[in-house]
């Protein structure tokens, strides 16, 4: 039996959507992996066939399986175009973050945002430079099907980050610390905006997306590929693993990979 149920979405009319983010950016170009998940044509786009997997597999999992006719790659390219073309007349040379949104009765949308350039060559290998902090939360999350998809309901990771005094995520501050969550029964699962992996035995392992509720990320799924991050068994990474000041590594499909400091004993709400 699963750990927590997927039950499908019955309201005719629900009030969320289904949501993904990307990255625009011409230093993807050069970079192999990101060429490779395109059918080996460079993109400037992040692993974008893998946002459009993502979307639908959550529409299947919600049940708005009428948004599937919607769902394709040409589609899928023409919005975020559209959305980076008009970015690009006010910030011309700026990297953009792109969110892209699928509401149940099957509106595909996307916007773009200007960010800063990578702070590494490879946005898999990050470095010290690139450090953010991250508290642990001091109370547990339910998982459900807004943990393990993602969508515009965020009241979970907004209940954390609230515990955690930590400023909006549209400002640079709130971008730069985050809160990791965790299960009911102790299992870490992922922070705010990103998937999480703790070194044990030098590598890297991150929380089971089955027994966790986590979100299974985009940039989760090419560490997992390339072999950089591994996936535990169900329920191996506790919370009581975490070390007070120890580092671990964060990653999603717009900053690639950051490493992090963790703080459990100066958590801003105790």
């Amino acid at each position: 039996m699963p750990p927590f149920s997927h039950t499908m979405t019955t309201d005719p009319s629900p009030s969320y959507e289904l949501t993904t983010s990307t990255r625009y950016d011409l230093q993807l170009l050069g970079l192999g992996w990101n060429t490779a998940v395109n059918d080996d044509i460079p993109s400037a786009y992040m692993l974008l066939p893998y946002h459009l997997a993502r979307l639908r597999e959550a529409a299947q999992q919600h049940g708005w399986t009428k948004c599937l006719a919607v769902l394709n790659e040409e589609a899928l390219e023409a919005v975020c175009d559209t959305a980076v073309e008009s970015a690009i007349k006010l910030y011309p040379g700026k990297p953009f973050r792109v969110r892209i949104t699928l509401s149940h009765d099957g509106q595909l949308l996307a916007t773009a945002f200007p960010i800063d350039p990578f702070p590494t060559t490879d946005p898999l290998k990050p470095e010290d430079g690139s450090m953010h902090l991250v508290h642990l939360d001091t109370i547990p999350t339910q998982p459900s099907i807004f943990t393990s998809t993602k969508t515009t309901h965020r009241e979970h990771y907004d209940s954390a980050r609230a515990r955690a005094n930590l400023q909006p995520l549209a400002t640079p501050e709130g971008r730069s610390i985050d809160v990791i969550l965790y299960t009911p029964a102790g299992h870490l699962s992922e922070t705010s905006i990103r998937n999480l992996a703790l070194k044990r035995n030098n590598q890297w392992w991150t929380p089971n997306a089955r027994s966790a509720g986590c979100l299974p990320g985009i940039m989760r799924r090419v560490l997992l590929e390339q072999g950089y991050w591994t996936e535990v068994g169900e329920g191996d990474l506790h919370k009581d693993h975490l070390v007070d000041g120890e580092i671990v590594m964060t990653a999603n499909a717009v900053e690639g990979c950051r490493l992090a400091r963790v703080i459990i004993h100066n958590h801003p709400s105790t």
